[in-house]
């Protein structure tokens, strides 16, 4: 006789067979093969080390772009214009500028984790309506409390991405311009506006 995929005694259903009356079972279940045949407990092992590494990499992203952001602006004249569109932005409202979107990326991340939804527009077209009264609500503030905000945010940002559950990693959120998407690409769409396009662009200014 051939072996089965596990020991005759420890099987208990892969073959539905109950050894003492050879009657056929459907309730019973195959420990054996369950646990070391088709790997399951390996399978979700990579699983869980795969998000993990995908945390850590998104982590490293920030921290890495909050220093960068840092290291360039706190160094200019808060006063300096360094970006005209339909208006014109001094440094300080850059910054003021990043803090308020980080701030709608952490909401819709919070809400993501709890088991809801975050926008604060309807669409990307809505993007220069929103800009504007963000950007004037800080311009009396002092750079105290904008870097303040700028930090206060990142650190927002850690602490969700942090404790971010495994099974929402790679789910589907709602990005506050009522795009969809994961947690990762959320980060990287706003490090990316950070670095490219707002530092790299003041940094082509004062060059």
């Amino acid at each position: 006789m051939s072996r089965l995929c596990c020991d005759q005694r420890e099987c208990r259903s892969r073959h539905g067979v109950d050894e003492i009356n050879g009657n056929i079972r459907t309730d019973m279940v195959c420990e054996s093969s369950f646990f070391t045949n088709t790997g399951f407990f390996e399978k979700e092992k990579a699983v869980t080390s795969n998000i993990q590494d995908s945390r850590n990499r998104t982590l490293h992203l920030l921290d890495i772009t909050q220093h960068e952001t840092r290291s360039l602006l706190s160094r200019l004249d808060p006063e300096r214009i360094v970006h005209n569109d339909e208006r014109s932005w001094r440094v300080r409202d850059i910054i003021g500028h990043l803090g308020v979107w980080n701030w709608e990326a952490v909401r819709s991340l919070r809400a993501y984790s709890q088991g809801g939804e975050y926008t604060c527009i309807s669409s990307e077209a809505k993007y220069n309506e929103y800009n504007g009264p963000a950007a004037d609500e800080r311009r009396t503030w002092t750079m105290e409390q904008v870097w303040a905000e700028y930090d206060a945010v990142h650190a927002q940002f850690r602490i969700l991405l942090q404790t971010m559950p495994d099974e929402k990693w790679y789910g589907e959120m709602v990005y506050p311009w009522n795009k969809r998407g994961t947690v990762q690409h959320l980060i990287e769409i706003m490090m990316t506006h950070e670095k490219r396009d707002h530092c790299s662009i003041i940094a082509k200014a004062i060059a």
